[in-house]
């Protein structure tokens, strides 16, 4: 995707005047500390500037939870003027923790880079010390919204987005931040990491506020980002006079009703999702599986359905209806096909090694499942719904790796099983191993660690770096280390790249492109290798 990057009327931003405050000295002698609260605390840590190392007074520190009380209401704490706080008797759960303040852009912790890092497991009796954050200064892009006719369009949804990849190479558009625009047509969005943008207005992929009958739109006036211009944002400016024009289209309505996957007398037996692949927008369902989706401009569209059984909810099946929008109204029925089951076997290679603790997961890119191996190794992955599906093992920190899979005599190791509606499949035989290898690095530069840096892993092998479980990655600690623990065996250029919230290390052609840039290194079963980038 090729497009201009423009900066326009840049305006410098006095820090002074936000409400959190970046400390440059302080007074060295500690305070007294509390006793009893010292003994009680669970989470404590730091906030400091990304860019300057100083520890940043009033940030707001949130652990976020699977559990919130009925107004929603999350354990916060505000930092010292040393950048520090602690929450203290927290009851068990898992905590994902954010820090925010206004001028810098919103932070979360992970204790190795990856997503599940991002995942405090807190129990009775433990704590978890030195979570820290560095939050970097924040700019911002100003502009507005008129129509065809120059007149100002107002409440009209506005976003940053831009293009993130993930490991296996896939891609999506994805919004950084939104606003909507004022009485007079103006917007404005904050807290934005210093990098390149697209403005969209009305989307990405849809709206979710009806009646806003305007064509999904990128700066300046493009119906696409493949032809819009990016917009540039630097750290403590402001990005003016990003003026985008949008032009009104006809909307229509899709209607319709989900049966299945039981008799189609026997809807009410479920609860029914109905979305269009792709697509952000809003909708209602009935009891009975009669659904109406507003506001939809004319194209081809794929409708899914899922429905779920009450009372716990879980996945009874899945349905796809395709339907085409000229310049009407639009009827569709979708039929829900019933759920599937993945079982088998599984076997350590050359051990009698119980799998106790370990997962077989099943992934598509719209769902997923998975399954304990009991002490037979055994496993069944039950309630599967109709899609593609790549095989993988949970996490562990066991160096075990799956090595291979087959069902029905085909081979799934590297390619994804079909599951079609009610199929079970009960003959899979998997095959681990636990000869992986490791990595041990640390980076420095002029004789310093270089400390929050992404260090990345990626196979030569092309048709590996499709296979998410191939790629790994983990973020540089105080001392410019990281590890990779559990490497499968193999061949791998090693880069270790600044951290970027889109993620274009994933992109397939990364590995080639910047090939100059890596170090080639082979891995071999139950070898720990040390590695030193300067």
């Amino acid at each position: 995707m090729k497009s201009d990057r423009i900066l326009i009327g840049s305006i410098a931003l006095a820090l002074c005047v936000f409400s959190c405050v970046s400390v440059l000295a302080q007074d060295a002698t500690p305070k007294a500390k509390d006793t009893k609260q010292e003994l009680s605390t669970k989470v404590r840590g730091h906030v400091y500037r990304a860019d300057t190392g100083a520890p940043i007074a009033k940030a707001k520190v949130t652990l976020y939870t699977a559990w919130a009380s009925s107004n929603g209401w999350y354990p916060t704490a505000e930092t010292d003027a040393d950048g520090s706080y602690s929450f203290f008797d927290l009851r068990p759960n898992t905590y994902i923790p954010r820090a925010s303040c206004e001028g810098f852009v919103t932070g979360e912790y992970s204790v190795d880079g990856t997503l599940d890092g991002k995942f405090l497991q807190l129990k009775s009796g433990n704590a978890f010390q030195n979570v820290d954050f560095h939050l970097a200064v924040a700019g911002v892009i100003s502009g507005s919204v008129s129509d065809e006719h120059g007149a100002a369009v107002r409440d009209i949804e506005v976003s940053a987005v831009r293009v993130q990849f993930s490991p296996g190479g896939t891609e999506k558009l994805i919004r950084v931040q939104g606003t909507e625009t004022d009485g007079q047509g103006n917007f404005r969005l904050t807290g934005l990491l210093p990098d390149s943008y697209f403005v969209c207005v009305n989307g990405p992929h849809g709206n979710t506020i009806p009646g806003r009958d305007y064509r999904e739109t990128y700066y300046p006036e493009e119906a696409s980002p493949k032809t819009a211009k990016r917009v540039s944002v630097v750290a403590a400016d402001e990005t003016k006079n990003i003026n985008v024009l949008v032009r009104a289209e006809k909307r229509y309505r899709i209607t319709g009703r989900v049966s299945g996957p039981g008799p189609l007398n026997d809807s009410g037996r479920y609860r029914y999702l109905v979305s269009i692949k792709g697509r952000n927008h809003t909708s209602s369902v009935q009891d009975d599986g009669s659904f109406t989706i507003p506001d939809i401009p004319a194209g081809d569209y794929t409708l899914i359905a899922l429905a779920e059984e009450p009372p716990t909810y879980q996945n009874a099946g899945l349905g796809t209806a395709t339907v085409h929008i000229a310049d009407a109204d639009a009827q569709v029925i979708i039929e829900v096909g019933g759920v599937g089951e993945v079982s088998g076997r599984a076997v350590l290679a050359g051990t009698q090694e119980p799998l106790a603790g370990l997962r077989l997961l099943i992934r598509s890119d719209d769902a997923g499942n998975g399954s304990a191996f009991d002490e037979n190794g055994s496993f069944d992955v039950n309630r599967v719904l109709p899609g593609r599906y790549l095989f993988e093992l949970t996490k562990t920190d066991r160096p075990i790796y799956l090595k291979q899979i087959r069902c029905s005599g085909r081979d799934y190791t590297f390619e994804p099983i079909t599951i079609a509606p009610q199929q079970i499949v009960s003959d899979c035989e998997a095959l681990l191993a636990d000869d992986a290898g490791a990595i041990q690095g640390q980076v420095s530069a002029d004789n310093k660690p270089v400390r929050e840096f992404t260090a990345l892993l990626i196979p030569e092998a092309v048709r590996l770096r499709k296979l998410a479980r191939y790629t790994m990655f983990t973020k540089t600690d105080a001392d410019g280390r990281f590890a990779f623990p559990t490497v499968i065996p193999g061949d791998y250029l090693l880069f270790v790249v600044h951290s970027s919230d889109d993620q274009a290390y994933f992109a397939l052609d990364f590995a080639d492109r910047n090939r100059g840039d890596a170090q080639r290194i082979s891995v071999r079963r139950r070898q720990t290798q040390v590695v030193k980038l300067k």
